[in-house]
């Protein structure tokens, strides 16, 4: 999961700093609330959360299981 979101990131990175438009530079991340993870303790969006901080990313969570995350 962690290595498509990079691929994502910088994928959409690149996209919008060649459009003229740069209003919404954000992209919608999500991960579940982990409802279905063993003993109901969510593993992706910890591991999300983790990798974008790590990475300097802005981001909210709008509600639980979707993450807003903010382009560099």
């Amino acid at each position: 999961a962690l290595e498509v979101l990079r691929t994502v990131l910088l994928s959409r990175q690149k996209e919008f700093q060649t459009r003229p438009d740069k209003r919404r530079q954000q992209l919608s991340v999500i991960t579940g609330r982990g409802s279905h993870s063993r003993g109901g303790v969510a593993k992706i969006r910890p591991a999300v959360v983790d990798y974008l901080r790590k990475n300097g990313y802005n981001f909210s969570e709008p509600q639980p299981g979707l993450l807003r995350v903010s382009l560099k």
